[in-house]
């Protein structure tokens, strides 16, 4: 192998983060009720930023599939295809034949399409050299360097450890021996350490995507009208052993922070370029380094960027403060998330070893109300050992925490997590189904049975909690607080699935609360509409049809809504259903 004589052609790929069953239904039009979600890839640009800082003279190009996903299924005109159509039809976007293609395989529920991918790679360029990374990519190296597409995987931290390859590709030799860089399952435990020094880290490349397509549809954001968002990390690394987490097989478990200097560089070069307002955070820890947000905040101050921020990746309530949410909303916070996961103190300290303090939670849920911040939260279903009644517990203490919107989760079996191997251990997963299993399993849906529960009722316990707890038990929405419960069911529910009919009847209740009886009327309507042409809301009205009359027959006598004689959702429709 001699040295190259032209530049290295490097095409960046961020892979599907969804199942392959997810995908097939949506790409052939047969359902659109899982819509995978959408954001700017933030490890690939650090990668690409770190390479061409590292050889200018590398031509890079990034081709992102979740975002050229959401573009294709967001056409009106769409036809039915199938996963290999678009994969195809994607790739022929890239000019050129790269050398090396890089693809970022982050989600285990991604493996299959991943390598699917890798495949469909190889078959257009016979002569590039593939390589794979990312979290599951470092958790199921083993396995993912025995298929045939596969030349290489990195495990562990990317950017200096994918520079040193294509430094080794660049001059001809065998990339074999950097940390990280895995070509059999005999090197599996190659490993590149999380890094030490964010600030070394060029400014992610933004310049190599169209970033006005991920401000106006980018993902994991409180979209209002004028909301253009970015999200952006100030920190890698958590300190914490929460079982179902893989994400420390990548960053480790000591969180390195930048300095604010190095932060509002950034954030400046957001807001100047391309009228960013809103922050995403996307930290695993904020706030862990105690002295960085008081030293952000006092950077803001000096540039007066005007900018909101979003901790949409939660807080962690042994984190957080009184003290540092007062901080945070005099920086900006307009909404705020918490890790709790689970409600049962049993499930906290013996299964999933987080130990959130769950009275501190509810203080501090109760403080960040008092301060008119919006408040979400994150709780998780189906962890090994845990009990239906330890279930009941997180419904519960979610209804107890009188919060905006409860996001309720299976746990998934992530490769590289402390859960993965307990279920490998048990005889749940073992290698003749973790491929099925993890190809199949979602947040939404899981796919295998545990002792405790069923994969069945456990999908019909978290879609029921739902349901209970976020509608028909609103907070907002039964404390009278229409406007906002009106904003919550728009923004998080109904601009993305607009067949969600319990959504639609408590929309329609909280614009009778507020006398707008056109606005529940159209509502309304809708319902009928959607229960006689739309399968899920067929589904949905099957099953919560008597809450759905109840609620809206409930408040018509008391708004004195004569007009709403033909509102009711009658007979027929639950015939068709």
């Amino acid at each position: 192998m001699g040295s190259r004589k032209r530049p290295l052609h490097v095409l960046l790929v961020n892979a599907f983060h969804a199942t392959l069953g997810d995908l097939s239904r949506l790409l052939s039009m047969e359902s659109d009720l899982r819509v995978p979600g959408m954001t700017i890839p933030q490890a690939i640009l650090s990668l690409a930023a770190v390479a061409r800082a590292d050889n200018p003279q590398r031509r890079l190009d990034l081709l992102d599939l979740p975002k050229q996903l959401h573009v294709h299924v967001s056409q009106p005109s769409r036809k039915p295809t199938t996963i290999q159509g678009f994969i195809t039809e994607t790739l022929g976007t890239v000019s050129g034949d790269p050398d090396v293609v890089g693809v970022s395989a982050s989600f285990s529920m991604g493996h299959s399409s991943s390598l699917l991918l890798a495949e469909m790679i190889k078959q257009k360029w016979p002569e590039a050299i593939t390589v794979l990374g990312g979290v599951h990519a470092t958790g199921f190296a083993g396995t993912i360097i025995e298929h045939a597409a596969v030349d290489y995987v990195i495990r562990g931290t990317g950017e200096n450890s994918f520079c040193a390859f294509l430094k080794a590709i660049e001059e001809g030799r065998s990339p074999v021996g950097i940390p990280g860089v895995v070509d059999s399952s005999e090197r599996v435990e190659s490993y590149a350490e999380p890094l030490s020094d964010l600030d070394a880290l060029p400014m992610p490349a933004y310049d190599l995507v169209d970033m006005e397509y991920y401000i106006r549809y980018g993902g994991r954001v409180h979209r209002r009208e004028h909301t253009r968002p970015i999200p952006i990390s100030f920190s890698r690394g958590c300190v914490f052993r929460c079982t179902f987490c893989a994400s420390p097989s990548v960053h480790g478990r000591r969180v390195v922070t930048r300095t604010a200097e190095s932060a509002v560089a950034e954030l400046e070069h957001l807001v100047k370029t391309y009228g960013v307002n809103t922050i995403i955070v996307e930290d695993d820890l904020f706030g862990f380094d105690k002295a960085f947000p008081y030293s952000l905040c006092d950077k803001l101050k000096e540039k007066s960027l005007g900018l909101s921020f979003n901790f949409s990746n939660a807080f962690s309530v042994a984190v957080l403060n009184e003290k540092l949410c007062d901080l945070l909303v005099e920086m900006g916070m307009d909404i705020a998330y918490l890790g709790i996961e689970s409600g049962s103190p049993h499930v906290q300290r013996h299964i999933i070893k987080k130990n959130c303090n769950l009275p501190k939670a509810l203080r501090l849920s109760k403080y960040l109300r008092s301060k008119g911040i919006p408040l979400s939260a994150y709780f998780i279903f189906g962890f090994p050992g845990e009990s239906v009644a330890m279930m009941q517990e997180t419904i519960d203490f979610a209804v107890q925490m009188q919060i905006d919107w409860s996001y309720f989760s299976a746990a998934i079996p992530l490769i590289g997590s402390e859960m993965a191997t307990q279920l490998m251990d048990q005889g749940i997963l073992h290698n003749g189904n973790i491929v099925d299993i993890i190809d199949n399993t979602d947040r939404n849906v899981r796919r295998y049975d545990t002792p405790e529960i069923s994969a069945a009722d456990l999908n019909d316990l978290i879609y029921d909690a739902n349901i209970k707890v976020n509608f028909l038990n609103n907070y907002n929405m039964l404390a009278g607080n229409y406007e906002r419960a009106i904003d919550m069911f728009t923004t998080i529910v109904l601009r993305n699935y607009p067949f969600h009919v319990v959504g639609l009847a408590c929309r329609a209740y909280c614009f009778l609360g507020l006398g707008d009886v056109e606005a529940a009327k159209r509502d309304v309507a809708q319902i009928s509409n959607m229960v006689e042409t739309h399968a899920e809301s067929k589904r949905q009205y099957r099953r919560y049809g008597k809450e759905i009359d109840k609620l809206l027959k409930d408040v018509a006598p008391v708004h004195n809504r004569q007009s709403l004689g033909g509102m009711g959702i009658g007979s027929k429709s639950r015939k068709t259903s």
